[in-house]
């Protein structure tokens, strides 16, 4: 398993779009990522965490949010 995916890589794997992630680097949302000159990466766990800080058991929970 790859511990580093592109933006590519992931909205492939959530099935949304790579504007989508980019809007959210850009509003402080998302996974945390790093940025390695102008290339952008997730990395594996930072993923994982994201995810696991939003699951939700119905659409009234507010969930926990994402915590950095």
């Amino acid at each position: 398993m790859k511990e580093y995916l592109t933006p590519t890589e992931l909205a492939e794997l959530w099935g949304i779009s790579e504007n989508t992630l980019r809007k959210w680097r850009w509003e402080g949302k998302g996974p945390r990522y790093v940025k390695l000159g102008e290339r952008v990466v997730y990395r594996r766990n930072d993923i994982d965490a994201y995810a696991s800080a939003n699951i939700y058991t119905s659409t009234s929970d507010n969930g926990a949010g994402y915590v950095q």
